[in-house]
């Protein structure tokens, strides 16, 4: 699943903490929902969910003018352009009993703060995570989705101050149910 877990890997190829800010398009006006009623409106199908993710984005930069990024992990993280991953759930609520929001392919921790929008078949999503000044994820979540697949465009920004890097993440993740739980 993308999320803290993965901007956790991508952050190890840096030696930092991180922060993230995403833009992406936005469907139709969507009015605010909570987890549960994100769930509900989306209506997904319970059931054992694919997923596969592509980075199409990955920047690093650093926080201060005259900073420097080190090269041999820029170019570890610009390797992973193009790669695709691949992770598997299965979904029940939507909402882990840990207050987690675990949708297919995404899984939100239930500390960071969230703005969740949802309409018949668009969803968007921020979830702002982390101490400010310290390290800081916001990741944004814009998509369409049916019963049975899920397709979303994810951005992450990650920033460590005192790491002196942020880091710029962009996936494209589409998910399909493709059967019951085992």
């Amino acid at each position: 699943m993308i999320g803290l877990r993965t901007a956790a890997l991508l952050l190890a190829l840096t030696g930092s903490g991180a922060t993230l800010v995403g833009q992406a398009g936005t469907p139709a006006p969507l009015a605010p929902v909570s987890k549960q009623e994100l769930v509900k409106r989306m209506g997904l199908t319970p059931g054992q969910w694919h997923s596969a993710g592509r980075f199409i984005h990955i920047d690093i930069q650093p926080t201060k003018p005259g900073g420097g990024v080190d090269g041999k992990a820029f170019a570890e993280a610009q390797s992973k352009i193009g790669q695709i991953f691949q992770t598997d759930i299965c979904l029940d609520t939507g909402v882990a009993a840990n207050n987690d929001l675990a949708l297919p392919g995404i899984s939100i921790g239930q500390d960071c703060r969230l703005d969740l929008r949802a309409n018949g078949s668009g969803h968007e999503f921020t979830a702002n995570c982390g101490t400010t000044g310290v390290a800081e994820t916001r990741v944004k979540v814009v998509g369409t989705h049916s019963t049975t697949t899920m397709k979303d465009m994810i951005e992450t920004d990650f920033v460590s101050p005192g790491a002196g890097k942020k880091m710029n993440v962009k996936i494209s993740m589409t998910s399909n149910r493709v059967g019951e739980c085992p």
